[in-house]
């Protein structure tokens, strides 16, 4: 087995998220399931569309149903027909579902929610028609949302393998921009004063995405901060460090 070339240990921060969702895509085996949050305009959603032109998308509200992302029967001459929705579609063709402003979703999604997010082996629609329906390979989850990750449930948000803070502009808003201005609106956001930092919880949710992400090939220190938070990998990776140095020494 050829062990990937590790990428990464050049000095990328996780604030440069253009970046990073290109080092992470370029991975054999990029996560699937990933919550991009920040302020709105930043591009979160038209990155999220660019990666598939098939895609399936759908913007969340309070008052959606199991039906708006598996699917409903309708009726048509006297008789019914099972339509799916976007959910059953990305998954039934493989393709990247767009999950936009996530947190607006309400309690009756909760449970479609965590379906569509469940980890690849077990993952399983199951629809109103009797349907049991397996996601194709190239299913992927994208949601996007304005404000700070802990706005979402804490089960839902840990099934999210990667949550980037996307508080500057991609790089396709930026070129679209005369360098005065791409310049300006840069620098006015990467120093507009932060919301109380979010810091993920360290479960054993991060903790396999982390081992995936550095058996990929990417840097223990980028794996680090992408799963346990910006300027908390170092922190984690020390502590590994010394727990493990412990375990010996008790043996």
């Amino acid at each position: 087995m050829t062990t990937p070339k590790t990428v990464g240990t050049e000095k990328v921060s996780i604030s440069n998220w253009p970046e990073v969702t290109r080092l992470i895509n370029a991975l054999p085996e990029p996560p699937t399931k990933w919550l991009l949050f920040g302020p709105a305009g930043t591009g979160k959603t038209t990155y999220a569309y660019s990666l598939n032109d098939n895609s399936e998308g759908i913007t969340l509200t309070q008052g959606m149903f199991q039906d708006a992302l598996f699917g409903k029967f309708l009726m048509k001459d006297g008789s019914t027909y099972w339509v799916d929705a976007v959910g059953a579609k990305a998954a039934r063709k493989g393709c990247p579902l767009i999950l936009n402003e996530i947190h607006k979703a309400g309690g009756e999604l909760t449970a479609p929610l965590h379906a569509l997010l469940d980890d690849a082996s077990v993952c399983r629609l199951n629809l109103d028609n009797g349907e049991t329906l397996k996601p194709a390979k190239g299913y992927r989850v994208i949601a996007t949302m304005n404000g700070s990750p802990d706005q979402l449930e804490s089960t839902l948000l840990d099934r999210f393998d990667i949550v980037l803070n996307c508080k500057t502009p991609h790089d396709g808003i930026l070129r679209r921009l005369s360098p005065e201005s791409a310049a300006y609106l840069v620098n006015k956001m990467a120093n507009e004063p932060e919301p109380e930092l979010w810091v993920p919880e360290q479960t054993p949710r991060r903790f396999l995405t982390f081992e995936h992400l550095r058996s990929q090939g990417l840097s223990d220190e980028l794996a680090a901060e992408l799963c346990f938070g910006e300027g908390q990998g170092k922190t984690v990776l020390m502590s590994m460090i010394d727990a493990q140095r412990n375990a010996l020494k008790a043996d």
